[in-house]
């Protein structure tokens, strides 16, 4: 396990939710500097992710041991070579956390007699709900700390935006001022890749594509808002004790997923629904020419380029300081509701056992509401950069 993970997963279990990285203020003139500020901005994402991937594995783990406890207190209580085993099950649970395993279990020595046994194996499922529910805690954290994270992220497209936008002008500004006839081809692989549908690009169809790519964005908006109402409702029914598990789960998944299009993007991306039941940004016709060689747009076409650019700036902003923001308070609500259930239950039997299928789905839901919006804005930023650097080369061909 690398420090930084470990840090992580030690931030987690022990503190609430603070900043990641917080970002740099200043205004960005130049694409290739906005992009790897953004590609920055995700690794705390992945990281943030990992770290609730092992606290929820180390869960499952250690819930599996309470209930084979409880098993063995309604038989009058583990023996001491059964006390040895749960021991080194918990060790292995926990053992990629920072966590003191003899802080939860008791030595062996305490299952002594048939009264000794009972009341010892009562006392060792006391130390198993405290690890569960200091796993809860890291899970919890975890979850808003891996929505701080994409947040953090997001907002580096909102200011990141201004930059695009300054290039979509830049590019309209630079069009307006060109004179002459364009002569010969060039190279627009680069805008190909980013833009092609079907495995073909057309360089007249630049300022289309963008357009695609606008209208992309608006259903992804509404994707965002489907699962902000859907986390109520899942909220509510969890609470209520109707929640049916994969059933409810997977139809949020689903109004997620069919508010967003249904058709090929430019760059042959498409949507796809992941492992989790999440919505995920996908390429589904990748470009087979190696190379791709174009006449100039007009001038009139290149400067829809531009306008088009402005368009994806404009999304972006959007997106990223009102969409998503609504969204991640009605993640922090959702991972708040399930807290207090989880505080009510104490991690007993009976109680665990009603909300225990809602609440392992807490960030599975967290996952399916994040949706594809963080990758779709890369993808838009993405094919902006493209676009502008073919615009540019377009202008050269002018003569």
């Amino acid at each position: 396990m690398s420090n930084a993970l470990r840090n992580a997963l030690m931030s987690s279990l022990e503190s609430e939710v603070e900043q990641i990285n917080p970002l740099t203020d200043h205004q960005e003139t130049n694409l290739d500097e906005v992009l790897l500020e953004i590609n920055e901005a995700a690794e705390p994402v992945a990281q943030a992710e990992e770290v609730v991937e092992v606290l929820e594995t180390a869960e499952a783990s250690v819930e599996s041991l309470r209930s084979s406890l409880e098993g063995y207190i309604e038989q009058g209580g583990m023996s001491p070579q059964t006390a040895t085993a749960h021991k080194v099950a918990m060790q292995i649970a926990l053992q990629k956390l920072p966590l003191d395993v003899d802080k939860f279990t008791l030595s062996t020595e305490s299952f002594g007699g048939d009264m000794d046994k009972l009341v010892a194996s009562q006392e060792a499922l006391e130390g198993v709900k405290e690890a569960l529910a200091k796993l809860w805690e890291g899970i919890k954290n975890a979850v808003k700390k891996a929505w701080a994270a994409v947040v953090n992220f997001i907002t580096t497209f909102g200011k990141s935006a201004r930059a695009i936008k300054a290039a979509g002008q830049d590019l309209v500004k630079r069009a307006a001022a060109t004179k002459g006839k364009a002569e010969g081809e060039f190279d627009a692989t680069a805008a190909a890749k980013a833009l092609h549908v079907g495995n073909k690009f057309d360089g007249n169809m630049v300022g289309a594509r963008l357009k695609e790519v606008v209208a992309g964005g608006v259903a992804v908006t509404a994707s965002a808002q489907a699962a902000e109402a859907g986390l109520k409702e899942l909220a509510g029914k969890i609470a209520s004790g109707h929640y049916e598990g994969d059933a409810d789960r997977h139809a949020f998944a689903d109004k997620v997923f069919k508010a967003l299009p249904d058709k090929e993007l430019p760059g042959g991306k498409g949507f796809e629904v992941g492992k989790s039941g999440e919505s995920v940004l996908t390429t589904v016709t990748p470009l087979n020419i190696t190379k791709v060689e174009v006449a100039a747009p007009s001038i009139e076409q290149i400067k829809q380029i531009g306008q088009g650019i402005v368009a994806v700036g404009d999304w972006l902003e959007k997106y990223s300081n009102g969409t998503f923001k609504a969204l991640q308070k009605s993640v922090d609500q959702f991972v708040a509701d399930q807290d207090k259930l989880v505080k009510k239950a104490g991690f007993s039997k009976e109680e665990t056992e009603k909300t225990r299928a809602g609440l392992k789905d807490v960030t599975k839901a967290s996952a399916i509401a994040k949706g594809a919006g963080p990758a779709y804005l890369s993808y838009a930023a993405n094919t902006a950069k493209a676009a502008y650097g073919f615009g540019k080369k377009a202008l050269a061909q002018y003569k």
